[in-house]
């Protein structure tokens, strides 16, 4: 790691705003949110001069980050910071009014991947929303991306509209937490006070984290940066009962086998210029993803072309997937039916290209860091 790169939290924690000092702090995050200096940041927080931490809110996986996808988090407390713990995945998503009668400021400090089916997101939009309610300042707190400047996959459909799914973007939508803050804020005309901590030494186009930064989780499959770079590329396997992307392994998400199926043949029908990108080979009879830095690397047309070509060697593929979810994992339930009608990849993909295409020029006005250029990718699906 660079003497010169800090996080956002860093930045907010050096020099909180006079109007802001002796708030009443009510801070998103979990155990896996860590200041440059290696302490989590609810510490870093409760034992900031100029704050007050009042109350902590978690996101689906809870405050230990290792609470199993899906599962409920429940309220607690935390004695060592003497502090409650209020879940934003159980009965409530987003912080309720109750909850923030002593709260004078919102902290949202957690990783968003810039995948939109990792729910954190979705809680920043729902946090944006309570603090829009509540009349009080939100405060977003960059960290990395493993996506910084690819955008890729379908544009979410109104219907398909979920916790998996709550931001209008396409799958993978390319802004760090700060830059989404600012379009969630944009589309949905919220009345908000936004503040956004930007990190430093972080330039995109580069591998995406911080070389010698140590790693944690922010949920419990995610175990390395690799998993996180893979995650786009295979999270729709969730949707099949006989996948399995080794989600109990350190190789989550960067592996795929099918049950009772040679995978290789699905490999062999990957495109030259998605296997360049992501180095795709087999390893003890499964699929094993490589995902290499930069722009270059397109993981929902890695799944797609992965998807068609399962569709097409295995003969129960329809009757394995469950149709429901993978529409909301995508966000389009077009692209799900064109797969089970047999479409081809490359119709699949030319279906969501001109929606992707307006998104990405109107996101620029977002961005808070230099990209590199990014051209569009065509409807063959390739980087032209």
């Amino acid at each position: 790691m660079t003497t010169e790169f800090s996080f956002g939290i860093d930045t907010f924690l050096a020099g909180v705003p006079r109007d802001l000092r002796g708030a009443a702090v009510g801070l998103v995050a979990n155990a896996a949110c860590l200041s440059r200096d290696g302490r989590p940041t609810v510490e870093a927080v409760a034992s900031h001069p100029d704050l007050r931490l009042s109350a902590l809110l978690v996101p689906e996986h809870g405050w230990m980050a290792d609470s199993a996808a899906g599962v409920p988090v429940k309220d607690t407390f935390l004695p060592q910071w003497k502090v409650p713990v209020y879940s934003l995945y159980g009965t409530r998503r987003g912080p309720d009014a109750g909850l923030l009668q002593n709260v004078d400021l919102l902290l949202f400090d957690l990783p968003t991947l810039g995948v939109r089916c990792f729910t954190y997101l979705s809680t920043l939009r729902y946090c944006m929303e309570a603090a829009a309610a509540a009349d009080i300042p939100l405060v977003v707190t960059d960290r990395p991306v493993p996506f910084p400047e690819t955008v890729d996959g379908p544009m979410l459909e109104p219907q398909q509209t979920s916790f998996v799914g709550a931001v209008p973007t396409p799958l993978v939508y390319g802004l760090t937490a700060c830059e989404a803050a600012i379009f969630i804020r944009d589309h949905f005309r919220l009345d908000l006070d936004l503040r956004t901590c930007l990190m430093s030494g972080w330039p995109a186009g580069t591998d995406w984290w911080p070389p010698g930064l140590a790693w944690r989780a922010p949920s419990p499959a995610l175990r390395s940066p690799d998993c996180a770079r893979c995650y786009p590329a295979l999270v729709w396997a969730e949707a099949a009962a006989a996948a399995d992307i080794g989600r109990e392994t350190d190789l989550a998400f960067q592996v795929l086998q099918w049950r009772g199926v040679d995978v290789r043949e699905a490999i062999e029908r990957i495109p030259a210029h998605l296997v360049a990108s992501g180095t795709v080979t087999t390893e003890s009879g499964r699929l094993r993803l490589r995902a290499k830095a930069g722009q270059s690397f397109r993981p929902v047309e890695m799944a797609v072309y992965l998807m068609c070509a399962l569709r097409d060697i295995v003969p129960d593929f329809r009757q394995t997937i469950d149709r429901q979810r993978l529409a909301k994992l995508l966000g389009s339930g077009q692209c799900v039916d064109m797969l089970l009608a047999s479409c081809s990849p490359e119709e699949i993909i030319a279906v969501w290209q001109p929606d992707l295409d307006r998104f990405e020029r109107n996101v620029q006005r977002f961005r808070l860091y230099p990209r590199p250029v990014q051209l569009p990718a065509g409807n063959a699906g390739g980087d032209e």
